[in-house]
């Protein structure tokens, strides 16, 4: 399944707008730090570092998540989950767009191996792009949150 949206980042709730690099070192914590981030997440950590790639490992329960996170600076990141183990080698890609000064948005887009008893206009794919949301939403909340407190380093 291939299912992605587009979340403004600056809208008229946000008493002050994110700068692109606000927004950016807010994308890269998710990365860096997805406990703060991902709910049920037990234990994480951080395999290698390259100059724009993380290898990560990720306990969630009693199941182990090994994940590749791609950055491209001040622009995009992406989560390659790596199959095996019960895995099936999703990903997900987040690009910062700015179409005017200032005027901030992020792209999330997912691919996503369905189970095959479940087609893409299911309830269960409802559910979970709607869970995918929910989560991507509060992303940029915390990211705007992590900005305004200065919590972003």
């Amino acid at each position: 399944m291939e299912y992605e949206h587009i979340i403004e980042v600056n809208d008229a709730t946000v008493p002050e707008p994110l700068s692109r690099d606000d927004l950016w070192q807010g994308l890269l914590l998710r990365a860096e730090r997805p406990d703060l981030f991902v709910g049920g997440l037990d234990d994480f950590r951080i395999l290698a570092r390259h100059a724009e790639q993380l290898e990560r490992e990720l306990q969630i329960g009693a199941s182990v998540v090994r994940d590749r996170v791609t950055f491209t600076p001040h622009t995009a990141l992406r989560f390659d989950v790596r199959a095996g183990d019960g895995f099936s080698g999703d990903s997900l890609s987040m690009t910062i767009e700015e179409p005017e000064p200032a005027e901030l948005f992020v792209r999330f887009a997912y691919s996503v191996q369905l189970g095959e008893q479940i087609s893409e206009d299911s309830p269960e794919a409802d559910a979970l792009t709607g869970a995918y949301y929910r989560v991507d939403r509060d992303t940029i909340l915390l990211a705007q949150r992590y900005a305004l407190t200065g919590h972003l380093s």
